[in-house]
């Protein structure tokens, strides 16, 4: 098994958690590893993110965790927060 690798983010602007959506513009395809400073809500589609809420969101990265997923080519990102939540979504494309 080959090791992963993180790349920079001057690509990638990190999104603020906060209790509106927060959301990447189109992303190319591959891996990402996605770190919350906060625990949030996330979602990848290819659509208009902008209404994301905890209850349409499709999964939920805890506090200080990364996760790894694979992104379909012009998906984006979103995340959304718990009202009153704050915190930074740190968001890394991955190489092989």
């Amino acid at each position: 098994m080959e090791g992963l690798y993180i790349k920079g983010t001057p690509d990638i602007v990190p999104l603020s958690i906060s209790g509106s959506a927060a959301q990447t513009s189109h992303l190319p395809a591959g891996s990402y590893k996605v770190y919350a400073t906060e625990l949030c809500f996330i979602k990848i589609d290819q659509g208009d993110l902008s209404s994301l809420t905890p209850t349409t969101a499709k999964d939920i990265i805890p506090k200080k965790t990364v996760w790894l997923y694979d992104v379909a080519e012009n998906d984006r990102i979103a995340i959304v927060g718990n009202p009153g939540s704050t915190g930074t979504v740190y968001i890394y494309k991955v190489w092989r």
